[in-house]
């Protein structure tokens, strides 16, 4: 098990908080592609660049996944025919709402405020 799953989400002081300046930030830090432009924005704030990395990484995320799933696709098609690569499309775009609801719910923990690790993503996000 990794590092990331056990740990708790690090609540962040109240003299901290979440200004309404920065909520803009926040929130394009989880959509996928703005990532970058929120950590641009973000200047000095470390707790803005922290969560700009971090959507920086769930969109690495994003891609790879949608990589992945249409090769996987085209494979299945390829190989066992159009249903197969119906219900593998379906597991794809399961996946695809699966990675959104973690952004939504990332985009809620940072307004609270609140350094939640995503598992996994978090590792790769403290990277770089």
């Amino acid at each position: 098990m990794s590092a990331d799953m056990s740990e708790p989400a690090q609540p962040i002081a109240a003299s901290d908080g979440v200004s309404e300046a920065d909520k803009p930030i926040l929130l394009m830090s989880y959509l996928p592609l703005l990532s970058a432009l929120a950590y641009a924005k973000a200047g000095q704030n470390d707790y803005l660049r922290w969560h700009a990395r971090q959507g920086m990484a769930l969109t690495g995320c994003y891609l790879g996944w949608g990589i992945a799933a249409s090769l996987v696709v085209a494979a299945g098609e390829w190989i066992v025919g159009p249903r197969f690569a119906a219900f593998l499309t379906t597991l794809g775009l399961l996946g695809g709402l699966g990675l959104l609801a973690l952004s939504v719910y990332a985009v809620l923990k940072a307004f609270e405020p609140c350094r939640w690790r995503i598992p996994l993503v978090s590792s790769l996000a403290d990277k770089f």
